[in-house]
């Protein structure tokens, strides 16, 4: 019995990093602005490494900005890089993972830096 569940826990969790994965590719056209932004808010922010630089040299967003998990975004596919590590994420930790995936609220943050 315990097989069977260990089994429908390991199918949904795969199903939950493909919709993770959808989700974050749908939002492409916003990502894309990103790296723009944050070449933006780095000079004016005078950051000379970091997530921003990361943005606009290798295209690519750190998802947290202390990088806990190790978890990034393609900017130019929008795709999830390494989404394997979605198995460091704790269940409660979920919303604030999506919360950190919305490509809006990462172009709002860059432009409040940018605006501040």
């Amino acid at each position: 019995m315990t097989t069977n569940i260990e089994a429908r826990v390991e199918e949904l969790k795969t199903q939950l990093s493909e919709e993770i994965q959808n989700f974050c590719r749908s939002q492409i056209d916003t990502w894309s602005q990103v790296p723009e932004l944050a070449f933006k808010a780095n000079s004016i922010k005078g950051f000379s490494c970091g997530r921003y630089a990361l943005a606009y040299c290798s295209q690519s967003w750190s998802v947290f900005s202390s990088d806990i998990f190790g978890l990034w975004i393609d900017l130019r596919t929008g795709e999830l890089g390494t989404p394997e590590l979605l198995d460091r994420i704790q269940l409660g930790q979920l919303s604030t993972l999506l919360e950190h995936l919305c490509a809006d609220e990462v172009v709002k943050f860059l432009q409040t830096e940018i605006d501040s």
